[in-house]
């Protein structure tokens, strides 16, 4: 017979048994609404709006702007009706729509603790209705959660926002790398910048460099027939030898042991539905939603000619009911050699934004299950380990 899991914290010296668990000793066992007191926003049509310097938020966050406020900052707003969970922490005056709850009273509790545990909490889980997710107050407000000190509160809240200043200097660096990339790629696939060796730079806007050729879209890529490899969304299965791709994206949505493409790869793939193009490089099958897969030809690097079509314009671009007017469009194409290093350049920059991506990632998920442990009490800051301030359990009341 399997030993039964041991509870989070359970026995450890310094904590007590609660009804929410396992918790340090100076913390208190209480009801939501002791933490924060939820109301329902306020109404303001867009026909009433009157331009200002006053932020309107709705469920789904900003919307747009005010001159007049109704909530003090900072303050907290969350979704009560439609985007039902999600919590954004506001530092100035406000105006929260009456699709939101904001946070009326605070109790006393530190705000920006406050914001992290409604996070914590997933609140979502609270909602009802099968149509429009609605969140009612009266059903959070009961609600059972451990409550550390104001001290603790001020600390916990101070940690989590150094990883928030982290994470979100990471972002934008990702931002600064993917503009870089994006300028880049516009003058390397112009001429209006080269390597030394292969030319002079074009000075003027439609000018062709020299040794570069107009190619038409038919001589750079073919497409892939796929009626010999995709499959039907029935054929999906949770495992298997190969991954399948959908909708141009390179995330992997199943598996299967169907024949995949093998030869030639790489590929270049987009779908009906999503303008996002991708290079793969790994065996795969095709999706069962209108995937369009190209492969260069002979005389393009297959990552040149990614490059190319992420560079181009189209607005319809990964709908496959317009497939001709991208089939319609000519390109500027270097030799070989020049194709080589260009894609190399960006490629290189790829990499350097997918690295930060993962980076980003990381410190997500760390700050998760950092916030996981501080907020049960699990790990706890030096200064707090019995200390002097405590809180009254309000659960049994």
């Amino acid at each position: 017979m399997r030993a039964k899991k041991k509870a989070r914290n359970e026995g450890r010296p310094g904590y007590k048994k609660t009804k929410v668990g396992w918790i340090p000793e100076e913390w208190g066992c209480v009801r939501l609404i002791d933490l924060v007191v939820l109301q329902r926003g306020f109404d303001l049509p867009e026909s009433k709006r009157i331009e200002g310097k006053i932020p309107v938020y709705a469920s789904n966050g900003l919307v747009g702007w005010h001159n007049e406020s109704r909530v003090k900052g900072p303050g907290i707003v969350t979704g009560r009706s439609g985007s039902v969970g999600k919590v954004t922490y506001i530092v100035r005056d406000f105006w929260p729509l009456n699709t939101t709850l904001y946070v009326k009273d605070f109790k006393g509790n530190d705000p920006l603790f406050a914001y992290y545990f409604l996070n914590h909490l997933r609140i979502e889980r609270f909602s009802n209705g099968t149509g429009v997710p609605t969140l009612n107050r009266n059903d959070v407000h009961p609600y059972r959660i451990p409550l550390p000190p104001i001290p603790e509160q001020k600390k916990i809240a101070e940690i989590l926002s150094a990883w928030d200043r982290a994470i979100e200097q990471v972002g934008r660096l990702i931002d600064a790398k993917e503009r870089f990339k994006k300028g880049l790629m516009q003058k390397l696939l112009t001429g209006r910048m080269r390597f030394a060796g292969f030319g002079k730079p074009v000075e003027k806007k439609g000018e062709l460099p020299e040794g570069w050729l107009k190619k038409h879209f038919s001589t750079i890529f073919k497409r892939v027939n796929l009626k010999r490899f995709q499959i039907s969304k029935k054929d999906y299965k949770e495992s298997g030898k190969y991954p399948v791709v959908d909708q141009g994206q390179e995330k992997i949505v199943a598996w299967s042991n169907a024949e995949p493409i093998t030869d030639p790869l790489p590929v270049i793939i987009f779908g009906d539905h999503t303008r996002e193009i991708k290079w793969i490089d790994f065996p795969f099958i095709p999706g069962a939603d209108g995937t369009i897969i190209l492969i260069s030809a002979d005389e393009t690097s297959t990552v040149f000619a990614y490059f190319l079509l992420c560079n181009t314009q189209i607005v319809s671009l990964g709908y496959s009911r317009h497939f001709s007017e991208l089939k319609s469009k000519k390109f500027l194409v270097p030799q070989i050699p020049e194709q080589i290093r260009i894609a190399a350049v960006l490629s290189s920059c790829d990499r350097e934004i997918e690295l930060l991506k993962k980076k980003l990632e990381k410190l997500k998920e760390q700050k998760k299950g950092l916030m996981q442990k501080l907020l049960t009490g699990e790990i706890r800051h030096p200064d707090f380990t019995n200390n002097k301030y405590k809180i009254e359990d309000k659960c049994q009341q």
